[in-house]
């Protein structure tokens, strides 16, 4: 009873919050200049579904919420800050967003006190893990590239947003399967629930859009999310029951990659429009 509350509460916040986004968009005639269409949409599109994102988030810091959501909120400003910027003024480098992502990574294992996977049973890898400083650089270099490769998924299909609702009810299960953090699995719920009515709004009219910031904290909170749930697990689990939920978006980044390199394009060039 109190999981459907939970969810008319926030299904309706949810309606009300992107309905007055698409009463600003359509009053606001800077919304509707030419420099502000993205991708292979023919008229402007909000790009603020993050901001959303991160009001409800930061709602659940100060509620009775995990602590994994109030390390997360602290890791995750610095990126949010400088991509809503972005969002609205498309000013901020590729450069800026990574060293910033790299400054959150590490800030968030810092708070989780440097306890990282040695990972001693994967091959190659297991090498450089086993010294403190190499595991640690090498955690936030794959924290970074993963957050950006999420980022990579955008575009007008809802690939990002349905990928994370996806990836988030497979760590709420596995959370319940083996009885950990309930009160993590109740703040999944209602981040669930978010991405569930944000998919309604976004495929498929693409009316909105989660924006640099709204796919880079689902990058984040992926990333993060698989580090804290592998510390707090009973027992060894093999880390690559993880590799397998995050490696979508690694792929996509990688054939995108492979297929602007055939066709003669710049790889790095950028994307806009994050579903």
């Amino acid at each position: 009873m109190i999981i459907l509350i939970d969810f008319f509460w926030l299904f309706f916040s949810s309606i009300i919050f992107f309905s007055i986004i698409q009463i600003v968009k359509a009053n606001n005639s800077y919304f509707s200049q030419q420099n502000h269409k993205f991708g292979i949409e023919k008229n402007y599109k909000p790009r603020f579904g993050g901001l959303g994102l991160m009001i409800l988030i930061s709602f659940l810091m100060f509620s009775e919420s995990s602590s994994f959501i109030k390390l997360f909120v602290l890791s995750i400003f610095p990126i949010f800050i400088l991509n809503i910027i972005d969002d609205t003024f498309q000013n901020i480098s590729e450069k800026k967003r990574i060293i910033i992502t790299f400054f959150s990574s590490l800030i968030f294992i810092h708070l989780i006190g440097y306890d990282l996977p040695a990972l001693e049973n994967v091959p190659l890898i297991n090498v450089i893990t086993t010294n403190d400083i190499c595991r640690l650089f090498f955690f936030i270099f794959v924290l970074t590239g993963f957050i950006n490769a999420v980022n990579m998924t955008d575009g007008a299909n809802g690939v990002c947003s349905f990928y994370t609702l996806i990836s988030l009810i497979i760590f709420k299960k596995f959370l319940n399967l083996y009885n950990l953090d309930e009160s993590l699995v109740n703040d999944i719920n209602i981040v669930v629930y978010f991405y569930f009515v944000f998919f309604l709004f976004n495929y498929p009219f693409g009316k909105l859009y989660l924006g640099d910031s709204g796919s880079y904290i689902s990058g984040f909170l992926l990333g993060s999310l698989s580090l804290y749930i592998y510390n707090i697990q009973p027992i060894e689990i093999t880390p690559w029951i993880y590799v397998l939920i995050l490696i979508y978006p690694i792929m996509e980044i990688l054939f995108t990659l492979f297929r602007r390199i055939l066709n003669l394009k710049n790889p790095k060039a950028r994307q806009y429009a994050s579903s």
